[in-house]
């Protein structure tokens, strides 16, 4: 999706997906060339907006304040959270990215290096594929706009 806007990104490439999944993509023809991501993954894509048309995009479809980011060049961080179910199926975040998100949080305005952002892809293998895209969700957690749940905790037993 980010490879095919107009006009494109600059700097951006395949080589900004840095998952360890890409992968498994070079088992299907478009992506034969494509080799696994052996660095340290921090998100599932990394782009810094250098010449600001990505955060420019973002302003203009009301993701980012104008007022706060019309000057900012950040580094975005993009999860990308797929699911064949309704955009409102829930998803799963490890605790390493759920402290990144947190550490990354523009909530304050006082951020305006790194932006965490997540792609929610839903009704996938459906004919009415979507795309929801959750900026600063740390933001959006303390505004309730979005509800997060423990799921598994780590325990130890008292010696």
């Amino acid at each position: 999706m980010l490879l095919r806007l107009q006009p494109g990104l600059s700097g951006f490439s395949r080589e900004n997906w840095q998952s360890t999944i890409r992968g498994y993509a070079a088992a299907h023809p478009n992506y034969s060339d494509l080799v696994a991501w052996v660095g340290r993954e921090t998100a599932d894509i990394t782009y810094s907006d250098f010449d600001g048309a990505f955060t420019r995009l973002l302003i203009d479809k009301g993701y980012l304040a104008s007022e706060t980011w019309a000057d900012a060049r950040p580094h975005y961080l993009i999860e990308v959270k797929t699911t064949t179910g309704s955009c409102s199926t829930p998803f799963f975040m490890s605790k390493y990215q759920y402290r990144r998100m947190q550490r990354n949080s523009n909530h304050d305005n006082d951020n305006l290096e790194t932006v965490y952002v997540v792609f929610r892809v839903f009704n996938l293998g459906n004919d009415n594929i979507g795309l929801r895209i959750l900026v600063d969700p740390e933001s959006m957690r303390l505004q309730d706009q979005l509800s997060f749940t423990a799921e598994s905790w780590s325990v130890v037993a008292a010696e």
